[in-house]
């Protein structure tokens, strides 16, 4: 019996890469509508909005079981399974409420969640070669960068996210993907760990054009994971527009 849940288990991991989805923050009223559309007397609803979202990150005694399970974690100390690991949105300077999260300025910052599969266990890219040839240049410049500081770091699911036409790449500008361009894989799996929250990072726009409409798009990679714009899978879809 042990051994059947074992295999179960296995093709469980390897089966469920294909449905991981990616959910972006802030979200327009209309549930219909993608648009993430500001100007200088508007800005504040979306800044609250992104503020209502985190505050569950930061106080743990919001989520039940999380505030008794919370642990610092990161590459070299991954939880155990009953535990839960912190997520601190003060890391993701400049997208804090105290920044308005840029929407005030006019460089504002999206935050990208990855929803919760049960039982995925993800696997992992593990060398520069190993690095699919439709990742973007710029992201895999950074994975090779960052990972050889830490090789542990190669355990992430990487985060990609740029304009979706090469027009809307002229006009999104400069991007920075904070804490760092992922979700690090002490993350998962998720077992049902009374606490857990969604992994999340903030994609900080630096200079995007106004008053024009940037279609953008944002990739998960990891081995396995599939990008499926129309269902969608391993993708995130929205647009900018700032008056």
């Amino acid at each position: 019996m042990k051994h059947l849940l074992a295999v179960l288990f296995c093709f469980l991991q390897h089966s469920l890469g294909d449905q991981i989805t990616l959910k972006v923050h802030p979200l327009s009223e209309d549930s219909k509508s993608t648009l993430i559309w500001f100007n200088s007397s508007t800005y504040d609803r979306w800044a609250q909005q992104l503020d209502n979202f985190l505050e569950v990150y930061r106080n743990p005694t919001l989520t039940d079981g999380r505030e008794e399970n919370l642990v610092t974690c990161n590459y070299n100390k991954y939880p155990s399974t009953d535990s839960v690991c912190n997520i601190r949105p003060e890391e993701m300077k400049p997208c804090t409420a105290s920044n308005f999260f840029g929407y005030k300025s006019g460089t504002p910052c999206v935050f990208i969640e990855l929803e919760k599969v049960l039982g995925w266990k993800p696997k992992y890219f593990s060398s520069g070669k190993s690095l699919p040839k439709t990742m973007p240049k710029n992201l895999k410049e950074k994975i090779l960068e960052t990972t050889e500081v830490n090789l542990k770091m190669w355990e992430t699911i990487w985060l990609s996210c740029d304009g979706e036409t090469p027009a809307d790449k002229e006009m999104i500008g400069p991007i920075q993907i904070l804490p760092q361009p992922g979700f690090p894989g002490y993350f998962f799996p998720y077992i049902g760990q009374p606490g857990y929250l969604n992994p999340v990072v903030a994609v900080h726009f630096e200079r995007p054009l106004g008053g024009l409409v940037i279609n953008i798009v944002c990739k998960a990679w990891a081995p396995g994971i599939i990008h499926d714009m129309n269902k969608p899978l391993g993708v995130a879809r929205f647009e900018l527009l700032i008056d």
